[in-house]
């Protein structure tokens, strides 16, 4: 099982950062094993991100957290032996970020940023892949995805 991630925010009570909170609380949940708290705050914290992301699509700590809120929600679905869901939200910002890369035409810094977000999403999928088999149908459904565990599988331990 993966462990929740807390290294990329700080402690921040304004407003805009309702999510950094939500995050410690979901963080606190979850080394608890209180799955579904933590559910909660994790879900809240990534609608929060998602619509602030969309925003400000330039701005790397935001995308930061919300990949780190993302693979939050996927250790906890694995916690649970939820695999469909872990891979569900592995998968999310990967893809958002990929469709984001591919369609828009940004500036350089921004593209960099997502570029630096797609480099966090991969290792994830891959270890993922590695510790459970991924059917052919979500394959199918995710083209990148083919392509991370065809390289996942060509890994030298």
């Amino acid at each position: 099982m993966t462990q929740s991630c807390s290294g990329c925010f700080h402690k921040d009570t304004s407003h805009d950062y309702q999510w950094q909170l939500l995050l410690i609380q979901g963080n606190e949940y979850f080394q608890n094993q209180q799955w579904q708290q933590a559910e909660q705050q994790y879900s809240e914290a990534f609608d929060l991100l998602a619509a602030q992301f969309d925003a400000q699509l330039g701005n790397g700590d935001i995308m930061m957290a919300w990949i780190c809120t993302c693979h939050n929600l996927s250790s906890l679905y694995e916690a649970w032996g939820r695999q469909d869901d872990a891979l569900r939200f592995l998968l999310a910002p990967h893809e958002h970020l990929r469709q984001l890369i591919e369609t828009l035409d940004s500036s350089e810094q921004i593209r960099l940023t997502l570029m630096r977000g797609i480099s966090i999403t991969i290792p994830a999928i891959q270890a993922f892949a590695t510790k459970y088999p991924i059917c052919e149908g979500c394959i199918a459904l995710y083209p990148s995805l083919k392509t991370i565990v065809e390289q996942t599988k060509h890994v030298i331990h």
